[in-house]
């Protein structure tokens, strides 16, 4: 009925039973499907995290009774939804259960017929969900749901700041999402993803017109939704930090000499995962080059020599980066390379709702037109 990555429709059983009060506890676990129908308030309690398997696997409830139903977790017995009669509602095992409302019950459109299941466990650049789907044999003719999860010790970045760390594609092999599709992303502790960290600008070239520092480096987005996407991040999910400005030189002064920027933090990957520093700014001799950034570090600024500016700093993870000392000459600094969004979507995706870890995810939301 179920392989590791796919399951048929109804995700692997279907469930209905009617309830006049007490409690019902979840039938078998691999049944993602409760139809309950309770005549007056009943209770449905979801399954322990031992019986219910992975993290980040939607389950549904479908309240189609007269009377209103709650469904508890068995950590504390606590509500998770109350689900008025007609309504439906997900139900997603993140660092504990999480529930949405699916509005009324629609069977055929809000529950996607087919789900798959995108694992990574090692560093991965340029992540895009509906790749991985149509690798595995989804080809848009139906709804479907697709899990994420990034595993503890694995990093997701970008080979460039255009692109972003992870996507769920609206495109791909002439394969879109069918209405009605949406995305789960889990981000597990002490995993992440990030966006590009801008490099850091060059000082000023001594002796010219171009004496003035260069700007850093814009930072690049983490995450981007096509479709509706709902995010658990116990890791760290951050936009990119801007690099810092290089320093001012002089126009006639040849020892007047900026330093370069530093680079900022960021998921700067080669195309194969490996984790790179963000670029460092160049300086002119004998002014200092400023220092690249990392996944976990930032790039100090070069020192500028004879009255040169010094290289600004670059930011941190979500922050903007510091701008370019003036020289004792007047020659400005570079300005400083802004941040990157955490989270950006399309308009009909909506912004991408946060089941649980909001404080874990650094940066903007943003919205895009396209």
């Amino acid at each position: 009925m179920t392989n590791p990555t796919r399951e048929q429709a109804f995700f692997g059983g279907w469930q209905t039973r009617s309830v006049a009060g007490g409690t019902l506890q979840w039938g078998p676990p691999h049944w993602r499907v409760q139809e309950i129908l309770p005549s007056v308030l009943s209770t449905l309690m979801l399954p322990t995290a031992a019986r219910a398997g992975q993290r980040g696997v939607p389950l549904w409830v479908l309240n189609r009774g007269t009377a209103q139903l709650q469904v508890r977790r068995p950590s504390d017995n606590a509500v998770v939804w109350t689900l008025a009669a007609g309504s439906a509602a997900c139900f997603m095992l993140g660092s504990d259960w999480l529930g949405w409302s699916l509005g009324s019950v629609q069977v055929g459109s809000v529950f996607p017929a087919l789900r798959y299941t995108v694992e990574v466990s090692a560093n991965t650049a340029n992540l895009n969900l509906l790749e991985r789907v149509v690798a595995q044999g989804y080809s848009g003719a139906q709804p479907a749901v697709v899990t994420c999860r990034v595993r503890a010790g694995a990093a997701v970045g970008t080979t460039n700041r255009l692109e972003r760390a992870l996507t769920t594609g609206s495109t791909f092999g002439g394969v879109s999402w069918a209405a009605g599709s949406f995305a789960l992303l889990v981000v597990e502790a002490n995993a992440m993803v990030g966006g590009w960290g801008g490099g850091g600008g060059r000082g000023g070239a001594p002796g010219t017109g171009a004496a003035t520092g260069l700007d850093g480096e814009n930072g690049g987005q983490a995450i981007r939704a096509e479709i509706p996407l709902r995010i658990d991040c116990q890791g760290l999910i951050f936009g990119g930090g801007g690099g810092g400005g290089g320093g001012g030189s002089s126009t006639t002064q040849l020892t007047v000499v900026g330093g370069g920027g530093g680079g900022a933090r960021g998921g700067n990957m080669a195309t194969g995962g490996v984790l790179l520093g963000s670029p460092a700014g160049g300086a002119t001799t004998p002014a200092g080059t400023g220092t690249g950034g990392g996944p976990f570090a930032v790039g100090a600024g070069g020192l500028g020599t004879g009255g040169g500016g010094n290289g600004g700093t670059g930011g941190l993870a979500a922050g903007n980066g510091f701008a370019g000392g003036v020289s004792s000459t007047g020659a400005a600094g570079g300005a400083a390379g802004l941040a990157g969004a955490a989270l950006s979507y399309l308009a009909a995706a909506g912004a991408p709702t946060i089941l649980a870890g909001g404080s874990n995810i650094l940066g903007a939301t943003v919205a895009e037109a396209t």
